[in-house]
């Protein structure tokens, strides 16, 4: 037996080296996010922007009051389950920073204001929020847009073409980018249940690419409009964290397949003079409303 230790000694010795190896290898590195995302994304966009081959403001806007939606080759729903580590990985490659740029009266600098969005169609069809077109829209107030865009995690930017569906009732707008690349795109789940596990992948707040985990808590209508035109949509909320920044952001299922869309926040507060906040109902867009829209085509 002792003539044999020092051959496990450096076996065991060898399969520990093996998975420190390993664990260094897949070490993800601490981002700069203002270095990493914002700088380079305006640079990029103000390269494309002057070198004019950017869809104008006037553009964006005619096809939103006119959108053109033809029939979309989408992907298989996956039915394999992820561990979140990969459902990280695979939403990382589709999903997307979704800018407005602008000059401000102030200076000669492009500006973005950013929001998410995700791929659904390898031809560069992404999904985001109708408010996040609305505020890029909202910028010929007081600014000057000069462009809509979307950057992905691997750097590379491109314009936003046209919208070719919207939908304010449902808070959906689907942009077609302006590229004869191909993209990587998320599959459309045919809809989650209550308890199912949802994963958020967003940028609130400047924290790009931020990762979530949490439950669908519940599917229910919502009265939206105003006074002379009411109407309900629906909802799906959902526990999972996101803030300013994460709209239009996907929400997704252990399989990888897209279940929503992140839309808005709602703070709930008890009534008594200091209004203390008692839940944060975290409301998301679900995909049986993304899906009807879709095939209004």
């Amino acid at each position: 037996m002792m003539k044999k230790q020092p051959y496990l000694y450096r076996l065991s010795a060898g399969i520990a080296t093996m998975f420190l190896s390993l664990a260094i290898s897949q070490a993800q590195e601490f981002r700069n996010n203002a270095k990493a995302f914002e700088k380079p994304f305006e640079l990029s966009a103000d390269s494309l922007i002057k070198l004019g081959n950017v869809p104008s403001f006037e553009q964006i806007k005619a096809s939103i009051a006119n959108p053109i939606l033809d029939k979309l080759k989408l992907q298989n729903v996956n039915k394999k389950t992820l561990s979140p580590p990969e459902i990280y990985k695979k939403a990382l490659e589709s999903t997307v920073v979704v800018g407005s740029a602008y000059l401000c009266p102030r200076c000669s600098k492009t500006h973005i204001m950013n929001a998410t969005g995700y791929i659904i169609a390898e031809e560069g069809i992404v999904v985001t929020n109708h408010h996040v077109v609305e505020g890029y829209l909202s910028l010929e107030k007081e600014n000057k847009p000069m462009g809509l865009f979307v950057r992905l995690s691997n750097g590379k930017t491109y314009p936003v073409k046209e919208v070719i569906a919207d939908s304010k009732q449902n808070d959906l707008a689907i942009l077609r980018l302006d590229s004869k690349d191909k993209f990587p795109a998320l599959p459309l789940s045919k809809g989650a249940q209550v308890g199912d596990d949802a994963y958020v992948l967003g940028h609130p707040r400047g924290m790009y690419y931020f990762f979530t985990k949490g439950i669908v808590n519940s599917k229910f209508q919502e009265m939206g409009g105003d006074a002379q035109d009411r109407f309900y949509y629906d909802v799906m909320a959902i526990s999972a964290d996101y803030a300013a920044g994460a709209s239009g952001g996907p929400v997704l299922d252990q399989y990888g397949n897209i279940i929503g869309t992140v839309s808005s926040t709602r703070t709930l507060q008890y009534s008594d003079p200091n209004k203390s906040v008692q839940m944060v109902l975290k409301t998301t867009i679900p995909v049986e409303s993304l899906s009807r829209l879709l095939n209004k085509s």
